[in-house]
Parts: C-alpha cells; sequence; structure tokens
C-alpha cells in the first residue's frame, strides 16, 4: 500500500501566510482596544438583530441552533438572516427567523469592494441594533461596522476579529454549530441545545412521499446515498469524496440484503451509476426534497458536505465519510448518527480553507466499504417510512 505523504506547503505559501499571521496580529492588537465593550443579552431584548453567514451550505446548517436558541432567549426581537442563494435553502423554512436578506455576489463565488459595499449598504437601511458575525474573515467581519451597526459578536480566528465588539476565539477546535453557540453564551445566553435543524416545506414533503411510493415496495429498506459534495461557490473540494468504485460497492451490498439504494446528487454527479437494484435520482431533487425524502429512509451514506448536515438536521440517520475535513468540527451530533474515517496520521489536514499538498490522497478511499456497511447494515432491520 501506498503511504500517505502530507508534504509541506511551498515556501512562497508559507511565507504569505507568516506574514499574514503577523499583519493580523499587530492589527488586532492596535485596534481591538478601540472596538471590545461588553455586550449583554438583556440589551438585546427587542432589538433588530443580524445573523450575517453568507456561504456555504453545511455552515449554515451549523448556524441553526443559535438562531433557535437565540429565538428562545429573545422572543420579542427581530432576527433576520443574512446569506446567499447557494446556501439559503438551509434557513428558508426555519420559523426562528423573521426575515432573509440575500447578500449577493457575497457568499455565491468571487466578489469584490464593490459587492462588499453594496452589502454593506443593504444593511445599513435596515438599522440593525446588533449582528452575529459567523465567519472566520477579517473582510466579512467588517460589514457590520461599515453598515453602522452597533454591537457586533462574533469569532476571533487569529486577529481577524479586530472590528468585533464581542468575541470568541476559534480555537480550540470544537463542533462548528458549539462555536457559534459559543457567541451565545459570550453574551449571557444559556443555549439548551446544540440540535441541528431543517425544516422541509410542506411540497418537499409531499414530492418525497410521492417518490418513496412509487420507488420503493412496501416493507422494503432503503438508503440515501450520495456520492458527490465538496462544491461551495468559490471552492472545489472534491479531495473530500469517497472513491465512485467504492459507493457501488456498498450500493451491491445493499441491493443483496434485499435493500434498494436511492442514489442522489446533483447534476454533475452522475458518474455516480449504482447496481441495477438501486434508483438513480441524481439531479432531480430540490435539497428540501432529498432531506425530507432522508428522514424517511433507514438511513443516508454521503460524504462531509452540506447536504449529509441537512440530511441530519432533518432528522435523518447519518453516516458521513470524512478524510481531509475534520469529524471533531465538521461531524453529526445526533446520537443515532456516526463519523468513519480512515485513521490516518495525516488526517484531517483541511485548516483555514485549504489542503496542504499530497502525492499520495489515501484517507478517502482507505475508509473500507467493509466498515461502512458494519454501521450500516444494522440499520436495514429498523423501520423506514413507506407513506
Amino acid at each position: 500500500m501506498r503511504s500517505a505523504t502530507r508534504q509541506p506547503y511551498p515556501v512562497s505559501t508559507q511565507a504569505r501566510r507568516i506574514v499574514a499571521v503577523i499583519a493580523f496580529r499587530l492589527i488586532s492588537a492596535i485596534l481591538t482596544p478601540f472596538f471590545r465593550r461588553p455586550v449583554r443579552l438583556a440589551d438585546l431584548r427587542t432589538a433588530r438583530i443580524l445573523v450575517l453567514k453568507p456561504c456555504c451550505l453545511g455552515d449554515v446548517v451549523f448556524s441553526t441552533p443559535l438562531v433557535r436558541e437565540l429565538r428562545r432567549a429573545l422572543p420579542e426581537a427581530r432576527i433576520s438572516f443574512a446569506v446567499g442563494a447557494h446556501s439559503r435553502a438551509a434557513i428558508l423554512g426555519s420559523p426562528h427567523v423573521d426575515a432573509i436578506l440575500d447578500t449577493g455576489a457575497v457568499g455565491n463565488g468571487t466578489y469584490g469592494l464593490h459587492d462588499l459595499l453594496k452589502l454593506a449598504g443593504l444593511l445599513r437601511r435596515e438599522q440593525f441594533d446588533a449582528c452575529f458575525v459567523l465567519e472566520r474573515s477579517a473582510v466579512l467581519s467588517l460589514i457590520p461596522l461599515l453598515a453602522g451597526i452597533p454591537r457586533r459578536i462574533g469569532i476571533d480566528s487569529g486577529g481577524r476579529g479586530f472590528s468585533l465588539t464581542a468575541a470568541v476565539k476559534a480555537r480550540p477546535p470544537r463542533p462548528e454549530s458549539e462555536l457559534y453557540l459559543d457567541l451565545l453564551r459570550a453574551i449571557g445566553g444559556w443555549p439548551l441545545s446544540g440540535r441541528l435543524e431543517f425544516f422541509p416545506s410542506d411540497n418537499d414533503r409531499v414530492r418525497a412521499s410521492m417518490i418513496a411510493r412509487e420507488k420503493i415496495p412496501a416493507s422494503t429498506p432503503w438508503v440515501i446515498v450520495h456520492g458527490g459534495g465538496g462544491v461551495n461557490p468559490g471552492m472545489v473540494l472534491t479531495r473530500k469524496r469517497w472513491p465512485v468504485e467504492s459507493f457501488r460497492q456498498l450500493i451491491q451490498k445493499i441491493t443483496s440484503a434485499g435493500g434498494i439504494a436511492l442514489v442522489v446528487g446533483a447534476a454533475e454527479d452522475r458518474e455516480l451509476i449504482g447496481d441495477p437494484g438501486s434508483v438513480n435520482l441524481v439531479g432531480t431533487l430540490e435539497l428540501g426534497e432529498l432531506a425530507a425524502l432522508a428522514s424517511m429512509a433507514n438511513a443516508y451514506v454521503g460524504n462531509d458536505s452540506g447536504p449529509a448536515h441537512l440530511a441530519e438536521a432533518a432528522g435523518a440517520r447519518v453516516i458521513v465519510l470524512f478524510g481531509p475535513s475534520d469529524p471533531i468540527v465538521y461531524g453529526p451530533r445526533s446520537p443515532t448518527s456516526v463519523a468513519l474515517t480512515a485513521g490516518l496520521w495525516c488526517s484531517p489536514c483541511f485548516e483555514d480553507g485549504r489542503f496542504p499538498p499530497c502525492a499520495n490522497v489515501l484517507c478517502m478511499p482507505g475508509i473500507a466499504v467493509e466498515r461502512v456497511w458494519r454501521e450500516l447494515a444494522p440499520l436495514l432491520s429498523r423501520s423506514a417510512v413507506h407513506p
């Protein structure tokens, strides 16, 4: 077997990173004292509150416990959520949000100064009293300052949160949803639950039920299989995907055991074609429909991706496969779900939005099909929904 060979970043990349770290530390040391001041939960009782999270789908799902706990703690406040179109579906049906704002190009790929100023202008017109900034970016943390929002609660990662009035440290690593809840704790809130939430629409549920009736014989166990993921606006991380051949072998095990695999994914995931016993729904489902289907199935199996987190939030039993990304940070929170890795010394390696060079990418191929099957097989004996 080839050795896993995580390699150091090029010298030029390391040098740029060191310069950036020093620069942000210096900027933070100089400017932070001008901005930091106490923020109390009681001050926000009737406030106009913004939650700013332009991207990405999974991260917006991770924000749902914060949104719910904010609503519980501040029932009289007005809560708005600013998000890009790509990730909007994750928060669209939330009963805890009064309004959803479109962040435009910010959160949907490449954006420039004009787009940032346009977003700041939009937020300024809304006259928010407070903003929870769920970003590690110095630039995005500046947006609520430019928008004139007086209370800015967010994440200080390496000094990038210098413009915030209240901040929590990004380290040590912890579940992303807990990091977001720490923003509420920082101002005196006491979250009761870290449970993720997603609310499929009535149309999503009707469509999912119709698919289940058409595709799944009564009393037959069925599994959602999602082989895609890792593609977000401005960032393509296909190294996070389990090999297509491994998914095919898993599908064969499902069908050999008398079950049915519903293969899902985006239109560009059409290479994941399963065994004749599988049902190919690739490119045919909206995100809400996929999540509603997953909540009805015996289980959902997929890579670390937004749809996997959406499925968990909708109530599905998920088996999520991890390689470069950290299951401690991005893994499922539900006690009925599980994160699987190959257990290599070099994994996880994805940090601050980048991968190190790697001569032999083994972290995802190293997850054995048998290992996944051992987790999945017992779930096939449990009840699934057959409308």
